[in-house]
């Protein structure tokens, strides 16, 4: 059977680390990625809940008020969402407010830490360095 392709939401953040992730992920994808432009933090996660996308890679100025519900629906029906190191995004008192490594979200049934991966051997993580 056909390798079924993944729709990508794709950022219009400029920064280099979010720019590097998304060109390594379609390289690595190929035919598979199939780019789906959607504005805005909440409405790229609704976008997966309702079937329409697959795999998000999101802005390094997102903030913790950006991810907190979306991300629980997402993780609720069986996704992930996690920075571009792999680290979970703690929405607790005390946290950082800037999601400060991006976010990295997949929907159920996606290689997650195969995203991750990509985007570790991209050289993604030395760009992030100053975002400590």
């Amino acid at each position: 059977p056909p390798t079924p392709s993944l729709r990508v939401l794709t950022s219009v953040s400029t920064h280099p680390a979010v720019t590097a992730a998304r060109t390594a992920l379609f390289a690595h994808l190929g035919d598979r990625a199939v780019a789906v432009e959607t504005g805005g933090c909440g409405a790229k996660f609704l976008r997966m809940l309702d079937g329409g996308a697959d795999v998000s890679l999101q802005s390094l100025g997102t903030s913790l008020w950006d991810t907190c519900g979306p991300a629980a629906l997402l993780v609720a029906v069986g996704g992930r969402v996690t920075d571009m190191r792999g680290d979970d995004i703690v929405h607790a008192e005390g946290a950082r407010i800037k999601n400060r490594a991006g976010v990295v979200a997949t929907v159920k049934g996606v290689a997650h830490e195969e995203v991750l991966e990509v985007i570790e051997k991209a050289g993604v993580l030395d760009l992030l360095k100053d975002r400590e």
